[in-house]
């Protein structure tokens, strides 16, 4: 999931101010400006290492470690579920009781959220961010 850039020092100092003027993670800035330049036109909505594609009544959901055929109504659901766990919570939950006939499942993992098959058992860790906007394309998908 964590990936390294080299900036120089001045601009590291710079998204240091920002980030605590705007009251968040150096990486939620830098997420935000890529929301900004996606809305733009600039930037596809696409997510590296995931396909999400609608197949008549169902989104056919690839994202790398498992895949998933959902009906549009449970990829609502699921994109639900990731968007609730990409904003702040006050405790963490234990379990996510999730829809019973969807075999995905999704989990706070560190400051990120963890994305999981449970039928596989194979998962995908992402950043908030990036959740996010899994969670939007997904849901776009589905509408």
């Amino acid at each position: 999931m964590p990936d390294f850039i080299k900036l120089p020092s001045e601009r590291v100092d710079q998204l240091r101010t920002l980030a605590k003027n705007l009251n968040m993670s150096i990486a939620d800035c830098i997420a935000t400006f890529l929301n900004e330049q996606i809305a733009r036109g600039n930037l596809a909505s696409d997510i590296p290492g995931f396909s999400i594609k609608r197949e008549g009544e169902t989104v056919v959901l690839d994202a790398g470690a498992f895949t998933a055929r959902l009906t549009r109504d449970l990829a609502k659901a699921y994109a639900e579920s990731v968007k609730r766990l990409t904003k702040p919570i006050l405790t963490p939950a234990a379990t996510n009781p999730f829809m019973p006939k969807l075999t995905l499942d999704v989990v706070r993992r560190g400051m990120g959220i963890k994305l999981i098959d449970r039928g596989t058992g194979a998962a995908r860790t992402l950043s908030r961010s990036v959740a996010e906007d899994f969670a939007t394309n997904l849901a776009r998908s589905a509408a």
